[in-house]
């Protein structure tokens, strides 16, 4: 990566965490048939030095129901996280979208490296806080913040699912009203028909 340095451009490496691996359905539904899943992802770790894995799979929207205990305890013992890709056309967008957070990982640890200097939240000691009157004024901002400050999350996607459900009590109805298999979808918001 160039960087600047004593008014001239250097080039440094830097040490990427993420990696993502793709597999095609085919050698995934193998792995999970073997029992090797885990084991190999392990070894995709070693190899690769990185602490967060994501896996795509190319060729399926979702796992099989025999596959999900494979997968999850690949999560659980590598701290890998998956995506199903039906299509090439899935696939690119879901690059899209993890190159974009890797770009913004330097921001956002600048973010929370500025909110750690506070220990407490008090009104008027922190300008970033949302002020909430005793007529309740300032609610419907504050539960726009709220959703800003899960990762990926921006204004324009908080302020759609604060348009769907105002309140937290209407997510959470909303939630309980899905079906399990529905709640089971990793990265899911809430119900589609809510």
């Amino acid at each position: 990566m160039p960087t600047i340095e004593d008014l001239s451009i250097k080039t440094k490496e830097f040490k990427e965490n993420n990696f993502l691996l793709i597999m095609d359905l085919k050698e995934f539904a193998s792995l999970v048939h073997n029992n090797s899943l885990t084991s190999h992802l392990h070894e995709v770790l070693a190899l690769t030095l990185s602490k967060q894995l994501t896996v795509a799979i190319l060729g399926a929207d979702k796992p099989k129901p025999d596959q999900d205990l494979a997968i999850t305890q690949a999560q659980i013992f590598t701290k890998s996280y998956f995506r199903f890709t039906k299509k090439e056309e899935d696939l690119a967008t879901l690059l899209m979208e993890l190159t974009k957070a890797v770009a913004q990982i330097p921001y956002k640890l600048k973010q929370e490296e500025k909110y750690m200097l506070h220990s407490e939240y008090f009104n008027d000691f922190n300008k970033d806080n949302v002020k909430v009157d005793k007529n309740g004024n300032g609610l419907s901002r504050l539960w726009h913040q709220m959703f800003t400050m899960f990762p990926l999350v921006r204004l324009e996607t908080a302020e759609t699912i604060a348009a769907a459900y105002p309140t937290p009590s209407a997510l959470f109805k909303a939630y309980e009203a899905c079906t399990t298999e529905e709640r089971r979808v990793v990265g899911q918001f809430g119900c589609p028909s809510g």
